[in-house]
């Protein structure tokens, strides 16, 4: 897996997330073809595209912090394993949407929501890169109204003494929702100081 994330070109002073992995999305629509195509059942179609999920997740944390799989701590697998379980629940109401018949000559659509799938790993990456700040959210991670489509960023400017940081929401890309532009004022910086979140 060692696509698992492609890193893009670097601009001064600025570091942007990497996109979904290609890996991913590609596991992600042969499965959801094999469903379409009716070569798998619905339970056999969640329980891989679930375990795929989970193993990307995990790799996506540890990718943004800069960390092998085997250097997670439990409070990070906790951390991890919050997201997986609420990237399961979605996919619980997905695979009851195939068995009710909603995605019936309906292909290119289940086709797109599973790639959204794979576009959430993104949040995880942050949350491993911005590892040890107690931010309130994360870019792609489901909060903002573009959902996983978030091209924003973290700027974390450390500060003298232990635990302390500004932190600032940076819009990217050229079009923004409602929430990243109102994140982009109030967290302008957010503070953190001796390790706790000051709003």
């Amino acid at each position: 897996m060692s696509d698992l994330f492609e890193e893009p070109e670097e601009e001064e002073e600025e570091e942007e997330e990497p996109e979904a992995p290609t890996t991913l999305k590609r596991i992600l629509a042969q499965l959801t073809q094999a469903r379409i195509d009716e070569r798998i059942s619905t339970d056999k179609w969640q329980h891989a595209v679930g375990q795929t999920l989970s193993q990307y997740h995990l790799a996506a944390y540890a990718h943004g912090a800069n960390i092998d799989l085997r250097q997670l701590t439990p409070k990070d697998h906790n951390l991890v394993q919050a997201v997986i379980d609420n990237q399961l629940k979605y996919l619980d109401g997905y695979a009851t949407a195939w068995n009710q018949g909603r995605y019936n000559d309906r292909g290119e659509v289940a086709l797109h929501r599973s790639e959204m799938y794979a576009a959430a790993t993104i949040g995880t990456w942050w949350m491993g890169k911005t590892r040890g700040w107690p931010l309130p959210a994360w870019p792609g991670d489901g909060t903002t109204q573009c959902k996983t489509n978030c091209n924003c960023s973290w700027r974390i400017d450390v500060l003298e003494g232990e635990g302390n940081a500004n932190a600032y929401w940076l819009l990217g890309g050229s079009d923004h929702c409602q929430t990243c532009s109102q994140r982009a004022e109030d967290w302008a910086p957010i503070q953190i100081r001796d390790g706790d979140l000051q709003i």
